[in-house]
């Protein structure tokens, strides 16, 4: 018989699970699992320096081995990451900031299309008559996720393996429309239905196939809203912002690293926080930082994108005010890149930027790669992972690295019990925050290679998008396990209990498809 678990079960109470099947912590849910009744307005932005050139002061910081406590002492705290300074001058206007241009005036039209680097929906089935409501018998077992398409590769991952289970199997139709579009169908549910109009629908067939079906003409309602944004990024600006109902439950997922992205040619090398404000706050006009003064060589996405609500909210331009052409997907955004980067036109090439997420770019290193990024007050630019050609997101794991953000699966739950309205909703959630491992499915070393960090592999955390952020230490630390499948080596000491670890790492920790690898951890 299946058991219907309540969405908010935390893995505190799986610790006596048995030790064969190993107590997998992949996203230490017992902290972050639920949020439901936590406070999402965020911890407050960190004071920014006003300096007419950015690193004052902080080369002396930056040789502190003291542990930092917030972002601009973990910024400037001890690493052995590659140190890649922004040093040209910024404008400055009574000392700070120059205020941005009246809103109104947007960029160029919207990108598009498919193309190279493109990763989408290739490979899509047949079916694009049938009724979604209809690809599986049981309509319980059928949920709809609505959200971000920047998720689009774990959410797969999972669907697959949950479509084909051989008892009582779960179909996930999946619809890419953007993070708070995801947010907004299940907060405001009667206003932001989900609609053929709004884009291809997919799901997994019980072969493992990919499927396209058929959303009914009068909408559906989402059960999952899939962000990369915490719910009040999405109404920042307006007057209001509401409190999440009680009946959604907020789950956190890994988190996602969002870039300034050039061509792989370009000679560029890094950018600061308060020169990308210029850059996509004035587009070239008033206050131009070179190279990036052309506006049709800004590559960015909409007012509905994730990724650029992460960035919008830490370089500080309101989303809707961004300057540059408009891209609909993260793959118009790496086709423009890309065409710039053929470009025998140098000057053209080094003008090319744009932003993209991590899982991109893994995807695409041939031919793109991410700007390494210096905070106001670091005294250094880093980029998300210790060079500029690894996969191991040391600096975003450890606070050197601003842009970036948790995952939400945003779940409509009873108000009273906060159990799912369907049983297919606890079996997708618990399966994506690791409460329930799927056969076949290494959960880290999948978000490994896409390019994604699970919360057991961090070291800060932070409670809203684009602010403060803080130390922190997972129940149970996948730091070794993740290096090895982000990277294919560890530093850390193999394992079979905590008697074979030293007192500096003492925790024997198990991960991976049986028989776990253990490794001494934190």
């Amino acid at each position: 018989m299946r058991r219907q678990r309540s969405i908010v079960l935390t893995l505190l109470a799986l610790v006596g699970c048995a030790s064969e099947s190993g107590c997998n912590f992949v996203l230490d849910t017992s902290k972050f699992h639920t949020l439901a009744n936590a406070d999402d307005s965020g911890m407050g932005e960190m004071p920014r320096s006003q300096a007419t050139s950015e690193g004052d002061g902080g080369e002396a910081a930056a040789q502190s081995c003291n542990p930092g406590t917030d972002r601009y002492s973990l910024e400037n705290a001890c690493t052995k990451a590659v140190c890649v300074p922004y040093t040209s001058s910024v404008p400055t206007c009574d000392g700070g900031r120059c205020p941005l241009p009246p809103s109104g005036k947007t960029g160029g039209g919207a990108g598009g299309g498919a193309g190279r680097g493109m990763s989408g929906d290739a490979g899509v089935g047949s079916g694009a008559s049938q009724p979604c409501n209809q690809v599986q018998p049981d309509p319980m077992n059928i949920i709809y996720v609505n959200g971000s398409a920047a998720l689009r590769g774990f959410i797969q991952d999972v669907s697959r393996i949950l479509a084909t289970q051989p008892n009582g199997p779960t179909t996930v139709v999946f619809q890419a429309t953007g993070s708070c579009v995801g947010v907004k169908s299940v907060i405001d549910p009667g206003h932001n239905l989900m609609l053929p109009s709004a884009g291809q629908t997919t799901y997994f067939d019980a072969s493992g196939n990919q499927q396209s079906c058929v959303l009914d003409n009068s909408g559906v309602l989402a059960d999952i809203g899939a962000s990369e944004i915490f719910f009040s990024t999405c109404y920042a600006g307006q007057s209001i912002t509401p409190t999440l109902p009680g009946d959604v439950v907020d789950n956190i997922g890994p988190v996602q690293v969002s870039n300034f992205a050039v061509p792989q040619n370009s000679t560029q090398q890094s950018i600061s926080l308060l020169a990308a404000y210029y850059v996509f706050g004035f587009g070239g006009d008033t206050f131009p930082i070179p190279p990036w003064t052309d506006p049709t060589q800004l590559q960015i996405r909409s007012a509905a994108s994730g990724s650029q609500s992460v960035i919008a909210a830490t370089i500080g331009v309101p989303i809707e005010q961004w300057k540059g052409v408009q891209n609909a997907q993260n793959g118009a955004v790496g086709n423009a890149l890309i065409a710039a980067g053929e470009s025998s036109d140098q000057t053209r090439v080094d003008s090319a930027l744009g932003i993209l997420t991590s899982d991109y770019l893994v995807q695409n290193v041939q031919s793109l790669r991410g700007l390494a990024i210096q905070d106001e007050n670091a005294g250094c630019g880093y980029y998300p992972s210790s060079t500029a050609t690894s996969h191991d997101f040391v600096s975003v794991r450890d606070g050197h690295y601003p842009l970036w953000g948790h995952s939400h699966l945003y779940a409509r739950v009873n108000a009273q019990t906060q159990v799912p309205l369907k049983p297919g909703v606890t079996d997708f959630v618990d399966a994506v925050t690791g409460v329930t491992p799927l056969p076949g499915l290494d959960l880290i070393a999948e978000y490994a290679t896409k390019g994604l960090i699970p919360l057991c592999a961090m070291h800060v955390s932070r409670s809203s998008d684009g602010a403060n952020y803080v130390p922190y230490k997972p129940a149970t630390s996948c730091n070794c396990y993740f290096d090895l499948m982000a990277t294919g080596n560890t530093g850390c000491l193999p394992c079979n209990t905590d008697a074979d670890c030293p007192s500096s790492s003492p925790s024997c920790n198990k991960f991976g498809p049986p028989p776990q690898q253990g490794y001494c951890d934190l």
